[in-house]
Formats: C-alpha cells, sequence, structure tokens
C-alpha cells in the first residue's frame, strides 16, 4: 500500500506519455494512410514541449516536430504541418511514425522505473 505522499508525487512526464500513448494508438488504428495518421496524431500531442520530455528524449521529440513541419505552407489557411504532410512520402512518414513510437516506448519505461524505485522506497 502507498503512503499518503503517494498523492502528492507524480510521474514528471505523465503528460507526455499520455499524450504520445494517445497519439500511438492513433498511428496504429486509424483510418487512412501514414500522412494521416501522423495529422491526428499531432494533433494530440501538439501541445507538448521539448522541456516535457527526459533531457536524453528531447532531441528525439525536436526532431519528429522538425521533420513534421519542414515545408512552408502553399495556401494562406494552410500550415506547416499540412504542407510538409502533404508533400511527404509514405517512408518519411513511417520512420516519423517510429520515432513516435520510440519516444512513448521510453517514456513508457522510464515510468516503470519511476515507479518501481517510489515503491522501493515506501517500503
Amino acid at each position: 500500500m502507498y503512503s499518503a505522499a503517494w498523492g502528492l508525487l507524480m510521474f514528471p512526464y505523465s503528460y507526455a506519455l499520455e499524450k504520445l500513448s494517445n497519439a500511438v494508438r492513433i498511428l496504429a488504428v486509424g483510418p487512412g494512410d501514414v500522412r494521416s495518421r501522423l495529422l491526428d496524431a499531432t494533433l494530440e500531442f501538439h501541445t507538448l514541449q521539448a522541456k516535457d520530455f527526459p533531457p536524453n528524449l528531447q532531441a528525439d521529440y525536436q526532431w519528429v516536430i522538425s521533420q513534421l513541419t519542414k515545408r512552408e505552407p502553399d495556401y494562406g489557411s494552410e500550415g506547416k504541418l499540412q504542407a510538409t504532410l502533404r508533400h511527404m512520402i509514405n517512408r518519411t512518414g513511417s520512420r516519423i511514425a517510429a520515432k513516435i513510437c520510440d519516444l512513448q516506448y521510453h517514456l513508457e519505461r522510464a515510468y516503470e522505473e519511476w515507479h518501481l524505485a517510489l515503491q522501493r522506497s515506501n517500503r
């Protein structure tokens, strides 16, 4: 059983883990090709910033964002994300999707380590 302190403690990257877990589900079972799934997944985690990740994952997250926003919009109502996805080939989209999955995996492992350490400290 956890002490009362458990309620005050929270995994520092829980928001990023939640957002990326939802994004991975979208990438796995969402409708459409990789570009349309990347659009939906990105809309799920677009509020994240590099500081929401452990230092060892920040560069990977920044890589994902830079890959998804490479192109300038061609149309007034289009953003960088839409412009980039419109020109993206499947191989590139798959590499970005894989990196998103890797980020979620590493956050999940970090959570498990944090949780075990917390259990040990409460014994």
